[in-house]
């Protein structure tokens, strides 16, 4: 029953997930994956949009979802939109089913696990889209598992002479999957540091003289997810980008302006002479 429970429960997580797509920008990722895997290479400017301008739109945003946009491409080829909202549904499932194993990783019990995933469940279902966000999901609750796996070890508990977690070295693929499919790998990034602050903060206070070798091969590791998160076409210029939203935020600006008229994105980005076409 132990090993039956957890198919249950992601099945059960998945099939709430497994409905219809409502927002249009979806249809913008397929075709711009589909434009991508034609031509072999990541647009300049955006080839969908007749407000395109080379050299402004050489943007952080036309190359922040390039292999999201390919796997949903590819994807669509071979299952039509089934298959988009079956992968959604997945991903939604494995997302919880996930969250539930680090609780159970902490020392919950077996079923209180799963009974706290149930409210983030529905919380959940307000943003129920294939989109690539929906990636940053996963891999966000992959990582808080990853990172919470050998804390004896990772802090010099009782457990600190066993064997260096193999979970650990999930860490940097992960970093480097994450970088390529959703610019919100920046929280990835910010948790690996928080990580290793915690770490670096418990040894100085233990006044060792020199972690063991698994500390040393956690710090590395993190080391190495940092850098291969690099290794995306905009680098690591989501840091600055995200850094910048949210001093606008907190400035009482708007800082999303995906659903704006023209007019009004034109007023917000201080870009004059728009020009569109009214097809009739």
């Amino acid at each position: 029953m132990k090993r039956i429970f957890p198919l249950i429960f992601t099945a059960g997580a998945a099939l709430a997930f497994l409905t219809p797509m409502e927002l249009g920008d979806f249809w913008w990722h397929l075709s711009t994956g589909q434009w991508i895997l034609t031509h072999g290479g990541l647009p300049a400017v955006d080839p969908f949009s007749i407000t395109s301008i080379p050299g402004r739109d050489v943007s952080f945003v036309l190359r922040g979802f390039w292999l999201s946009q390919v796997l949903y491409a590819a994807l669509h080829g071979a299952a039509g939109i089934k298959g988009i909202v079956a992968l959604k549904a997945a991903l939604f499932g494995l997302s919880f089913l996930v969250v539930a194993r680090t609780a159970r990783s902490l020392g919950l019990s077996s079923p209180m696990c799963y009974v706290i995933s149930v409210p983030l469940l529905f919380v959940g279902t307000f943003y129920d889209e294939s989109r690539p966000q929906t990636f940053s999901f996963l891999f966000f609750a992959l990582l808080i598992l990853i990172l919470e796996t050998g804390r004896q070890q990772r802090l010099g508990g009782p457990e600190a002479e066993g064997p260096m977690p193999r979970a650990w070295f999930a860490l940097p693929p992960l970093m480097l999957l994450w970088a390529n499919m959703h610019p919100g790998f920046v929280i990835g990034f910010a948790l690996i540091g928080a990580y290793l602050a915690e770490t670096a903060v418990v040894w100085a206070i233990s006044r060792r003289k020199a972690p063991p070798r698994h500390v040393a091969g956690f710090v590395l590791l993190c080391l190495i997810g940092l850098g291969l998160s690099a290794l995306n076409p905009n680098g690591l210029e989501a840091l600055g980008i995200t850094f910048n939203m949210l001093m606008t935020s907190i400035k009482g600006a708007a800082s999303i302006h995906e659903h704006m008229p023209l007019k009004g994105f034109s007023e917000f980005t201080r870009q004059e002479g728009l020009q569109y076409a009214i097809v009739g």
